[in-house]
């Protein structure tokens, strides 16, 4: 009878050993303390950072993220990490705020101007030797106006669904008299077949069509088309637009177009 009680126990503590080394064979999270790569140092640092967008159109939530920004837009900052307490100090301005996030509206085109995060948490000593709990970042950001956007001017190329089919759109200032007090850029060419002006909000790299915006056609000759983005590649040249057409009055259908251009001198 003894003899069978031990081989239970020693059983018992097989499939116990057994199934404990079967979970730690499935648990990676450094997260975790019941994984066997528990790291209780994990993601701990001092290093600050922030993401910095604008908004396109403050009647949207399209944001983009950039260093540089248009001036008359929107901007957001949102540092990475959590903090008990945030310093934010724009350029010379001696307005701090104090939240995570914040929006901001620049009215000039400044240039460059550093941006410091200051975030202040518990001191980490057993993980970051000799921490204060004060971490520092500062990223230079640029206020420009929105003519100064490389998305100004002539781009060469074709619609997906017509590749065949070359044509040049441009983006510039809009110079009618109705419009000159705007100061606003416009979107000429992007049906080719007509005379379509499209007001759009421009960011740096990045535009849209504003919800409600103003599209007219002096000869009429235009069917209607909405939704209107468009950006540029990493090296300003490629330019990729989508929009909406509606092919109503002649297939009773909506369908989504995309044009995709090369930059010309």
């Amino acid at each position: 009878m003894k003899n069978w009680i031990t081989i239970s126990c020693l059983m018992a503590a097989m499939v116990l050993t057994l199934l404990f080394t079967n979970s730690c064979q499935h648990c990676n999270n450094p997260t975790d303390p019941d994984c066997g790569n528990y790291n209780p140092c994990y993601g701990a640092s001092n290093v600050a950072d922030f993401m910095c967008t604008e908004y396109l159109d403050e009647n949207t939530d399209l944001l983009v993220k950039c260093d540089t920004l248009i001036m008359g837009n929107i901007s957001w900052f949102n540092s990475k990490s959590n903090y008990l307490i945030y310093d934010w100090q724009i350029g010379s301005d001696t307005n701090h705020r104090h939240s995570k996030e914040f929006n901001i509206y620049f009215d000039k085109s400044f240039g460059t101007i550093p941006i410091t995060l200051i975030g202040k948490r518990a001191p980490n000593p057993k993980c970051i030797p000799n921490d204060d709990g004060v971490d520092t970042f500062t990223k230079p950001i640029t206020i420009v106006d929105w003519k100064a956007s490389p998305l100004i001017g002539k781009f060469s190329g074709s619609l997906v669904s017509n590749p065949t089919q070359i044509f040049t759109i441009e983006i510039k200032e809009n110079t009618s008299i109705q419009n000159l007090i705007m100061n606003s850029p416009i979107l000429l060419n992007l049906l080719n077949t007509c005379d379509g002006i499209y007001n759009i909000s421009i960011g740096y790299k990045q535009f849209r069509s504003p919800i409600g915006a103003a599209s007219y056609s002096p000869t009429g000759s235009c069917y209607k088309i909405t939704d209107i983005s468009g950006s540029l590649d990493i090296s300003n040249q490629i330019i990729t637009i989508t929009y909406i057409s509606d092919y109503g009055h002649i297939t009773g259908k909506i369908k989504t177009e995309t044009f995709i251009g090369k930059r010309q001198p």
